[in-house]
């Protein structure tokens, strides 16, 4: 794994094939949970991307339940076991939450919010 390296990541309506075809590639997948399951190459889906409310039940408000917090953590283990990062987009987008995530390991914090999510992370005791 390269440093300082920039990592094209292709979203949305993926060539998936044609990029695991490709001898030299330039650029990468998202994945879904799916490709956990499947081991798919982590140079090929370097990214794991999930629609939050499709995977937790859990929508920010007081105490993440317990199974969730389960199902996050086992996530978390199998894609980072793998050599992939974490997001989830369509979380909550607000203080507990974020805490969560950041708590839990969760590499890519998705928001609209910028400058909340930036007063959170520069936070010293967010270090």
């Amino acid at each position: 794994m390269f440093t300082n390296a920039v990592t094209v990541i292709i979203s949305g309506n993926r060539p998936r094939a044609t990029l695991a075809g490709q001898t030299v590639r330039w650029a990468a997948s998202d994945g879904l949970l799916a490709d956990l399951e499947a081991n798919v190459a982590a140079d090929l889906v370097p990214l794991i991307s999930e629609r939050w409310s499709g995977v937790f039940k859990w929508r920010g408000q007081g105490e993440m339940p317990v199974a969730d917090a389960e199902k996050l953590q086992g996530i978390l283990s199998k894609a980072h076991a793998q050599g992939c990062r974490v997001r989830f987009w369509g979380a909550p987008d607000k203080l507990p939450c974020w805490q969560t995530l950041h708590a839990a390991g969760v590499d890519l914090i998705n928001t609209d919010d910028l400058e909340g999510l930036g007063r959170f992370l520069r936070k010293p005791e967010v270090k």
